[in-house]
């Protein structure tokens, strides 16, 4: 797992997704190492294996927040900001402290006209820490 981390920082998707799989071949339950191969597919643009990956991580650990935030951007990315919503909001309850999926879920509600909400979710962002949103403010009252 270790390994295909440092392979991601080298941009070296694909054997990035060779480690994650060879620790998921030796303990098929390795939520952890599923969570990051679907990252790792997000990165390949292969949202649909990503979704898989990431919905298994969850089904293994219903507590795993960053796997809800990663399925999160999967679906915003295969089209589906709808269900992305819903997966951001569920990394959000188990964390709520997660600026991250706020951001995320803000970008997937300003997609569907929810400027409102698109806006409530960059200012707490923001108030987390997520400094990066403050560009997205311009388009709040």
């Amino acid at each position: 797992n270790g390994l295909g981390y440092t392979y991601k920082l080298k941009n070296d998707f694909e054997a990035a997704y060779q480690c994650y799989s060879t620790a998921i071949k030796i303990n098929p339950e390795y939520n952890i190492a599923l969570t990051n191969r679907g990252e790792i597919l997000i990165l390949m643009e292969k949202y649909e294996q990503a979704i898989n990956d990431l919905k298994l991580a969850i089904n293994y650990d219903s507590t795993n927040y960053i796997a809800y935030n990663n399925l999160g951007i999967a679906l915003y990315k295969s089209g589906d900001k709808k269900a992305a919503i819903e997966a951001f909001s569920k990394a959000i309850k188990l964390k709520n402290d997660y600026a991250l999926a706020y951001s995320n879920r803000a970008n997937a509600k300003e997609r569907l006209f929810d400027f409102d909400g698109a806006c409530e979710d960059w200012k707490k962002a923001i108030s987390l820490g997520m400094n990066e949103a403050n560009k997205y403010l311009e388009y709040c009252k």
